[in-house]
């Protein structure tokens, strides 16, 4: 992410908060004054029109961490001398999801369970929503000024609650200082997001995600991962835990799979610290874990179990197994699975409801790590019956150069496969081709409405794909 701060010198800073380093256009002590001044100004504005907050001098904050740093380009404001009063923020809580985001919110594409059961505020991944109002996220984890306008905003909006998507980069670069989470959510960790721009190792990506349990009060925590003890090293939260785990304070006990013409779910039994039967309509053991994330915080939030029972229920995530009705022969679903991990579970999970056969359309991202695409294309081949290899972000490469980089992965395999460059034409494949009984997954998209071309977002929504395909079809 990269954004220019504009002083009345008519200078610039220039930060690039991905690669967590600033070039600066004048001398560094020059440039790291001008930032801070910037961020007791945006501080000190705050505070005119938030109660709760006191005007910080410049000079205290210019005492604290410098603003442009090698490493700790964003903290770049004085955590605030008291933070918001139990009236204005009485039900603040985060939910960190491991890659696997107040009335208004910051969007975790899985937040769905709370939000379909209390009525909060969300941010994360895909956007942050305040009431009706609906913001774009630039990131996962908005940098700390935009946190502390958002919650400004939810305040005055007469929100009560906000569900917040944490990455371990937000928590990296001090995205979340000044306040204390109620409720931090841990659901799992496998190595992702390893790389100059992110984390050095796993060790760095582990103890960035663990930092979460140090900045609440109660600390939800998956008992089943497999690094639950490293997790949860040094955490100075309440502890509880969910899982299928009989160490578990919530667990899920009885799963089985639902399956119906047109309909795939799973159902389970609570137990522990509550006890009553689930549904969801959507399917997968990681269905299980969000739902229990889900339950375990509105037992905080007193909810009856009717109502937690008939809101899972109904709950439904934008492109996570979004279900979209194309035919009675066979289903079609959008999936954000993006990379080779994510692939492989939700093929995993799909080829449980044995189907006639399962068809994986899939791209991989431009400027991104090679290795993801030789892994994906080995899990599809692999997994699937048939493999449509399309495009994604393509971003500034060649579309055709990545599918090639696929094929690597699909060499390794005697996984079938065609490749479509044009992903409404692949789509479309995937439609006209389809059997009684399959399975068809369009992965790595899920909620992204546009496809990154040469640093341009031009608008490409599947749904939308989908519906074009369709009414074509009619008019043939």
């Amino acid at each position: 992410m990269q954004i220019l701060y504009k002083q009345a010198t008519k200078q610039y800073i220039h930060y690039d908060a991905s690669a967590r380093r600033s070039d600066l256009v004048s001398d560094v002590n020059e440039a790291t004054e001008m930032a801070n001044d910037l961020a007791v100004s945006i501080l000190n504005r705050c505070s005119k029109k938030l109660k709760g907050f006191e005007s910080i001098p410049a000079e205290s904050v210019k005492k604290s961490a410098p603003a442009v740093s090698s490493n700790s380009s964003a903290k770049i404001v004085k955590t605030p001398r008291r933070r918001f009063t139990a009236k204005e923020r009485r039900d603040i809580y985060i939910r960190d999801k491991g890659t696997c985001g107040i009335c208004g919110r910051f969007v975790p594409p899985d937040s769905f369970t709370v939000d379909h059961i209390v009525p909060i505020s969300k941010g994360g991944t895909i956007e942050a929503v305040i009431g009706e109002k609906h913001i774009p996220a630039a990131n996962t984890t908005p940098e700390s000024y935009m946190v502390q306008k958002y919650f400004h905003d939810m305040v005055e909006a007469g929100c009560d609650a906000v569900v917040m998507e944490v990455s371990s980069q937000g928590l990296m670069l001090h995205r979340t200082q000044g306040f204390v989470f109620d409720f931090g959510i841990f659901t799992n960790i496998e190595p992702d997001h390893i790389g100059p721009n992110e984390h050095k190792d796993f060790d760095d990506y582990l103890h960035c995600k663990s930092m979460l349990l140090r900045q609440c009060k109660v600390g939800i925590v998956n008992r089943d991962d497999e690094h639950f003890d490293r997790i949860i090293e040094g955490h100075t939260c309440k502890l509880e835990t969910y899982g299928f785990s009989e160490k578990a304070d919530l667990r899920a006990e009885g799963a089985r799979l639902v399956g119906r013409k047109g309909y795939l779910g799973i159902s389970y039994h609570v137990k522990g610290l509550m006890d009553f039967p689930v549904e969801i309509d959507i399917p997968g053991k990681f269905s299980i874990y969000n739902s229990l994330t889900a339950i375990a915080i509105c037992r905080h939030f007193k909810v009856s179990e009717e109502n937690i029972i008939k809101a899972l229920k109904v709950a439904r995530v934008k492109g996570r197994i979004e279900m979209i009705k194309v035919s009675d022969e066979f289903t079609l679903m959008i999936d954000y699975a993006h990379n080779a991990m994510a692939l492989e579970s939700l093929l995993g999970t799909l080829k449980e409801y044995d189907p006639h056969r399962l068809v994986c359309l899939f791209g991989c991202g431009g400027n991104r790590s090679k290795l993801r695409r030789y892994e994906m294309g080995e899990v599809s081949g692999k997994m699937a019956d048939l493999t449509i290899i399309t495009s994604d972000n393509p971003r500034d490469e060649d579309p055709q150069a990545i599918i090639d980089d696929i094929k690597i992965g699909m060499a390794k395999t005697d996984g079938k496969y065609v490749e479509i460059p044009d992903r409404k034409e692949a789509i479309a494949y995937a439609i006209h081709h389809g059997e009684p009984g399959d399975i068809i997954v369009l992965a790595g998209k899920g909620h992204e409405d546009y496809q990154e071309i040469k640093g341009k977002k031009y608008p490409m929504d599947e749904r939308v794909l989908i519906r074009e395909i369709l009414e074509e079809d009619q008019k043939a």
